[in-house]
């Protein structure tokens, strides 16, 4: 228990496992979101003082989208690898309607999603769509409102990790994530055909 009354060891806990700070601090016995806030940040300047320090986890994080109709059925695929190249994740998700652009985003934060919950502290996204890609690195105008958004919701994912690299790789460096992507496709139309 912390002097203001809250469960810091608890909270740390919740969030930890991915609950935000507006939703733990009333349950782990805070008064505010305030005060959690501030013990938090006041256990983080100690951290170095007593000899702790984080440990670094740096992948290198293949994202695709594949949209059949652009805009039409689309999904997106994942492949998250180590440094020495050992795959540590493969994810997909069926996405619903989405255009080929809004697939390549969804990738891409989803990438940034799995790899925060492996622990990753340092990331390199790698992507295969030119305009997607730029657009992350901030080298094009985001001029769709349906991107800008997905683009803001990617950069509030990239600010936990100390290290975030966006690359651009050549189609045929992408094929997992690029079948990972419409194997989520080809799953929900199976399924959609077998409840027939």
């Amino acid at each position: 228990m912390s002097d203001q009354g809250g469960d810091l060891g608890y909270a740390l806990k919740l969030l930890a496992s991915g609950r935000r700070v507006k939703d733990v601090w009333s349950e782990a016995g805070y008064a505010s979101q305030k005060e959690l806030s501030d013990e938090v940040f006041a256990l983080s300047d100690r951290l170095p003082s007593a000899g702790l320090s984080a440990t670094r986890l740096r992948v290198r994080a293949y994202s695709d989208g594949a949209s059949i109709g652009n805009p039409g059925e689309s999904g997106c695929g994942v492949l998250i690898v180590s440094e020495d190249g050992t795959e540590l994740l493969e994810e997909n998700r069926y996405l619903g309607r989405a255009t080929s652009n809004a697939a390549e985003y969804e990738g891409a934060i989803l990438a940034l999603e799995k790899a925060r919950e492996l622990g990753a502290t340092e990331i390199e996204l790698m992507l295969d769509s030119e305009l997607v890609a730029s657009q992350i690195k901030g080298e094009y105008r985001v001029k769709s409102p349906a991107l800008a958004k997905l683009n803001q919701r990617l950069k509030k994912i990239a600010k936990h990790f100390t290290v975030f690299e966006v690359t651009r790789i050549d189609r045929k460096h992408n094929k997992k994530a690029d079948n990972l992507a419409n194997l989520a496709i080809a799953a929900h139309e199976d399924d959609r055909s077998g409840a027939g």
